[in-house]
């Protein structure tokens, strides 16, 4: 005799399938959640990792001076003797703290620049020292410093000038006066450019300039710059060293000539600056200088231009690391985006109306 079929196998059978279609739902709904998570995460992540390391990218950048600093119009002073024979000796002391507060050199705003000259051989007693200058200033006493009300040379702006007696008068402080701040200092890297001390041209036997006087005063008109002769002058040698053989440019007469100096030696320090450089490494500074104490001095002749830049070591190894820091954070932003188009939800065909994954999941 046959044993009846049982249902538990067929019951066993029903309880499994209803089992397993009861967990598909489930893992439909967390793969689903999982999914509408990750879209904000991996965008939140990208932006943050792109935000931050274009900070970093950006602090780890070498300090650059700016453009205002870089590209400002220097204060330049130009020196000429009435005697051709006359040696001169110039020496300008710039303070980039002076004041009855005294402030760093890298956050002045002006500085103070004193000009002494000292005129040789000692035996010349008589004549003058020419300064011209394109920096508008008023001397201590004096009052107001004379000027070109001409745009004619040298150069194209007004140009100021002061007529020094040669003589004891010469070897103290003759000019003394506020500039726009020599020294700037970014992220790390410290940078100078100090005022421009010289002549125009090369020594020559004609003379560079000529004061040219109002016509019957002894008032300055303007200056003239390479003077010509006039025709009845020209082939006298004579002449050459007489005002009164020039030609004057605005209808007044020649007043005094005067020369490139015969020998022209220039001395420019810059005190208290070692504290600020002195852990610094220098990247340039020209000409070559000599440190006196705190201060920075340059010598030359003829012309002087004194420009340097030095960068803090560790400002340079934190710039590296930055550098560092930012690619890896761009990495990671990278990554974030292409996990992020990943996510997104496959394209639907039109007149479709499941996605890929819907059909999939869909019991047949």
């Amino acid at each position: 005799m046959t044993d009846p079929p049982t249902a538990g196998p067929a019951h066993d059978h029903g309880s499994a399938g209803a089992a397993g279609n009861g967990r598909t739902p489930r893992r439909m709904v967390i793969s689903t959640l999982a999914k509408g998570w990750r879209l904000p995460a991996f965008l939140l992540i990208a932006i943050i990792a792109i935000i931050t390391g274009l900070h970093y990218k950006d602090i780890s950048n070498p300090g650059e001076e700016s453009q205002q600093f870089a590209t400002g119009i220097l204060p330049s002073f130009n020196i000429f003797v009435s005697n051709p024979n006359a040696s001169v000796n110039v020496n300008v002391d710039v303070m980039c703290n002076a004041g009855t507060s005294p402030t760093p050199c890298t956050t002045a705003s002006s500085a103070q620049a004193e000009l002494t000259v000292k005129v040789s051989p000692a035996s010349l007693s008589s004549g003058y020292v020419l300064i011209t200058t394109n920096f508008d200033y008023f001397r201590d006493a004096a009052g107001s410093l004379p000027f070109s009300s001409y745009s004619d040379p040298p150069g194209s702006a007004r140009i100021y000038e002061d007529e020094i007696p040669i003589g004891a008068a010469t070897s103290r402080d003759v000019l003394s006066l506020n500039i726009p701040n020599v020294v700037e200092e970014v992220r790390g890297s410290v940078f100078g450019r100090l005022p421009v001390i010289g002549n125009l041209g090369s020594k020559d036997l004609w003379p560079s300039m000529l004061t040219e006087d109002e016509s019957g005063t002894s008032t300055l008109e303007d200056l003239v710059y390479h003077p010509t002769e006039y025709p009845w002058a020209q082939d006298n040698l004579q002449e050459m060293d007489k005002p009164d053989a020039y030609e004057a440019l605005h209808g007044g007469h020649g007043a005094v000539l005067f020369w490139n100096p015969n020998v022209l030696s220039i001395t420019e320090s810059l005190e208290d600056i070692t504290g600020v450089v002195s852990t610094q490494q220098v990247d340039y500074v020209t000409p070559p200088v000599t440190v006196n104490g705190m201060a920075y001095t340059w010598n030359a002749d003829t012309l002087l231009q004194p420009q340097f830049k030095s960068t803090d070591p560790g400002a340079a190894n934190s710039q590296t690391a930055n550098a560092f820091l930012a690619g890896i954070l761009l990495g990671i932003a990278g990554a974030a985006v292409l996990a992020f188009l990943q996510e997104l939800p496959p394209h639907r065909e039109s007149g479709s109306g499941q996605s890929h994954e819907e059909e999939i999941a869909t019991p047949r």
